[in-house]
């Protein structure tokens, strides 16, 4: 870390994007076909007055699943005795290599992510055209809408009245458990992502069991426990980061 080299850390970018670009290239697809299936979905509900904030939430639950999924890939690609000899070979350290695939990770998918997404809008932009007119665009665009239908969403409201608090405590729970799967792809490797997923299942029930009931929505309402809860759940993901990359190290060894 002490020798941190940008030139060694872009060569190394420039080689798993170059190793990987048939990955990046169907996760475009399959995301593009998604957000354009979404689209279709808003005209199957287009007479339901939170059709817009249902496309958000497709559109939200993608991002995360995505997320997850990328970022259990992290380490996938050194899952054999070769792989790992191919990696521990690259004229970089160990801290320049997984920063490069950490950022990838996380800002190449989410890149990709608003790509596809653009690109899903462009065609319902041309499908709407061809149907009813340039007039009746925006009305069908759920990037033009969004603002407005969150705003407007009565769950939404519900939930910011309730528990004013609940978009931070949500962000800082998504950072820890995202953090989860960058850990199973360091012990995991192989199908990281299903692995992860099925000990969730089975492991959440115990957590929100040992959990106090009264705990989460208690902190929501008061903004000092809110903060020393989301540190704490920030702690804990920077430590599962930390044992990720330390693991990481110790395979490196031959």
């Amino acid at each position: 870390m002490k020798n941190f080299s940008f030139n060694r850390f872009c060569n190394v970018m420039r080689h798993d994007l170059t190793e990987h670009r048939r990955i990046y290239l169907t996760i475009a697809g399959i995301l593009t076909i998604t957000f354009t299936l979404t689209h279709l979905l808003g005209y199957l509900i287009e007479e339901t007055p939170d059709r817009f904030v249902v496309q958000l939430g497709f559109v939200a639950l993608t991002h995360i699943i995505g997320t997850n999924y990328s970022l259990s890939s992290i380490y996938a690609h050194i899952d054999t005795k070769e792989h790992r000899i191919a990696n521990f070979m690259l004229p970089a350290s160990n801290f320049e290599k997984a920063l490069a695939r950490h950022v990838l990770a996380i800002l190449g998918f989410n890149l990709i992510f608003i790509a596809s997404y653009l690109c899903s809008e462009l065609f319902n932009a041309l499908y709407v055209l061809a149907l009813e007119g340039i007039s009746a665009v925006p009305q069908h665009s759920l990037l033009l809408n969004c603002n407005n239908a969150i705003s407007t969403s009565q769950l939404w409201l519900g939930l910011n009245e309730i528990l004013p608090s609940i978009p931070i405590l949500f962000a800082c729970v998504h950072i820890f458990t995202s953090s989860l799967f960058v850990l199973a792809s360091a012990y995991f490797r192989k199908h990281a992502f299903v692995k992860t997923m099925l000990i969730m299942f089975i492991a959440n029930p115990m957590i929100l069991t040992a959990v106090p009931g009264k705990l989460f929505p208690h902190s929501a309402n008061h903004f000092e426990l809110t903060v020393c809860y989301s540190l704490f759940i920030l702690a804990l993901a920077g430590a599962t980061i930390y044992f990720a990359y330390r693991h990481y190290c110790r395979i490196q060894v031959l």
